[in-house]
């Protein structure tokens, strides 16, 4: 079945599998109340050097942004980002 899957099943699939990936790592935390929260997996080098440049600034700048000191945010209804 999976063969004869076109593009638009296809990422939705992925995008399903990684939520589910995602949440099963959320559930690990909440269990590890005392330990720092990690999420996503560790790029190898040789996964990096198959990266654009351009891929390697984005995730340069995510990382810089995901690191920050928190500032607590909210979301008004209007979806508006507050600080």
């Amino acid at each position: 079945r999976h063969r004869a899957a076109g593009p638009a099943e296809v990422q939705r699939f992925l995008r399903e599998w990684e939520a589910t990936l995602i949440q099963q790592q959320i559930n690990e935390d909440k269990q590890n109340l005392g330990e720092k929260a990690v999420y996503g997996i560790q790029l190898t080098e040789e996964k990096l050097n198959d990266f654009r440049d351009e891929q390697i600034g984005q995730l340069k700048e995510l990382m810089n942004e995901a690191t920050k000191p928190n500032k607590k945010t909210t979301i008004s209804k209007d979806s508006e980002y507050k600080t």
